[in-house]
């Protein structure tokens, strides 16, 4: 890096794959484990304890460099590296990757007008799980409820653009994905297919969560865990979900949740994304284009 003839490297905080090679952070893929030190207890019973010391080491060396400038997607991904490597502040600026603005219901209707403005207790609660299903993401804990709701009011849905395999016959899986000409067809669709609730229980701090963003923006309910990163802040943010333990979730569904959607008021948004890293830029370096 320091050869290079180039003013700054930016480096964007995705993951925790400079703190650990297990990037979400699950002591040997299980529990969160809160980025302890490498010669912790904690560490050494992991089975990917033994390469930290030398990992934190190598990234130190390229997080502190002068030339790097960090770009985290939210606070506590930030917040996090900062713990470990003892960062400073000057040298990393939150860029989330999607900022909700105020939308009125209109923007999202045009012509379709199937969005159920009155809920009534009989109608099923419609609860969905977006995105990849992946234990880190929760959706070991979806299917277990799937399992224990069986036969009760319930509807389960899963969003994402192939059916998960193994999926039990009484989730409908809707099949849809962003592309570059529709950003928000997976916010429209919850939105348009009347979800209520997004369940979005990972169990390792997300770095940002591009679905529960969806969620919101749909007016979507969302459930979180405690360990769940910007998804809980997000949901605190805009007042927009609870967060639980696993044994709570049964009872909170079961008896709590119609009620709270029957008084809810649902509010959207608008999804305006970012530019990455143009937008931060201090100056962009262009390879000449060549001759044709």
């Amino acid at each position: 890096m320091d050869e290079a003839n180039v003013k700054t490297v930016y480096y964007w905080l995705h993951d925790f794959y400079s703190v650990c090679t297990q990037f979400t952070l699950l002591r040997n893929d299980l529990v969160y484990c809160n980025a302890p030190g490498p010669d912790s207890n904690a560490c050494m019973v992991c089975c990917y304890g033994a390469e930290r010391a030398k990992r934190l080491e190598q990234f130190s060396a390229i997080l502190k460099h002068p030339k790097t400038r960090l770009i985290s997607p939210s606070q506590i991904a930030y917040d996090i590296h900062k713990r470990v490597f003892d960062l400073d502040d000057r040298k990393c600026v939150v860029h989330p990757h999607v900022l909700l603005e105020d939308a009125e219901q209109a923007d999202l209707e045009h012509d379709r007008h199937n969005y159920k403005t009155d809920r009534f207790r009989e109608e099923p609660v419609k609860i969905a799980f977006v995105g990849t299903p992946a234990s880190h993401k929760g959706f070991e804990v979806f299917l277990k409820l799937v399992k224990k709701l069986e036969g009760e009011n319930v509807e389960f849905y899963t969003y994402g653009k192939s059916k998960p395999q193994g999926l039990p016959a009484a989730v409908k899986h809707q099949l849809v994905t962003n592309t570059t000409l529709n950003e928000t067809a997976v916010r429209d669709n919850l939105y348009y297919d009347n979800i209520d609730v997004v369940f979005s229980f990972a169990i390792w701090p997300e770095t940002f969560s591009l679905t529960t963003v969806e969620a919101i923006s749909a007016g979507c309910l969302v459930i979180t865990s405690k360990d769940a990163g910007n998804v809980l802040s997000l949901v605190e943010q805009y007042d927009a979900g609870y967060v639980l333990e696993e044994e709570d979730l049964l009872p909170f569904i079961r008896f709590d949740v119609a009620e709270i959607l029957r008084k809810r008021t649902k509010k959207i948004y608008r999804m305006r994304f970012s530019n990455m890293t143009l937008d931060i830029a201090e100056e962009m370096v262009q390879e000449p284009s060549g001759n044709e």
